[in-house]
């Protein structure tokens, strides 16, 4: 009796210690609203839930690395956006990182992954993305040569990771 209650002790041990597995988190993404504290560049931020802090990345768009042009200016867009601002959160994935991937909504409405489209700040991401409207924002975007499509060539961030790994930009 006393080897079943040790067992039974130490599967709960290891149930409270052992984090989840990301697959199993997958399973129960659902829409929540939180407050933004902090964001760290154009595609990525720091919301405020159950009293901890997620760090949530926009779904289906890729913004310039802040060594990039560009980058500290999507930055800046987010933050102006979102920044202490209550958010509506629409969980795609958790992805390697730990991170929430999802779209997230200002109180107004606005889709926070349109709007950086729409300025030039970002590149639809194609590769994780079948929205024709994020398609066509982007088209917009580049035909009116806004924000990082006034460059003449651009270099999409993925490249740019791939480029730079361990050190960013010789900038």
């Amino acid at each position: 009796m006393r080897r079943l209650q040790a067992l039974f002790f130490l599967v709960a041990v290891i149930g409270v210690v052992v984090p989840e597995p990301v697959a199993a988190r997958r399973q129960r993404l659902r829409a929540f609203e939180a407050q933004v504290v902090a964001v760290s560049d154009g595609d990525t931020l720091v919301v405020q839930y159950g009293g901890r802090n997620l760090r949530v990345r926009l779904a289906e768009v890729d913004s310039p690395e802040l060594k990039q042009p560009y980058g500290r200016e999507a930055r800046v867009f987010t933050a102006r956006m979102v920044l202490d601002k209550v958010v509506r959160i629409e969980p795609r994935t958790i992805d390697d990182y730990d991170r929430v991937v999802a779209r997230v909504l200002t109180q107004d409405g606005k889709d926070l992954s349109e709007e950086l489209l729409r300025h030039g700040l970002a590149w639809w991401y194609r590769r994780y993305s079948g929205d024709k409207r994020l398609e066509a924002l982007e088209t917009e975007a580049k035909n009116q040569k806004r924000g990082l499509w006034a460059d003449p060539d651009p270099v999409p961030p993925w490249l740019y990771r791939r480029m730079y790994p361990l050190f960013g930009s010789p900038r």
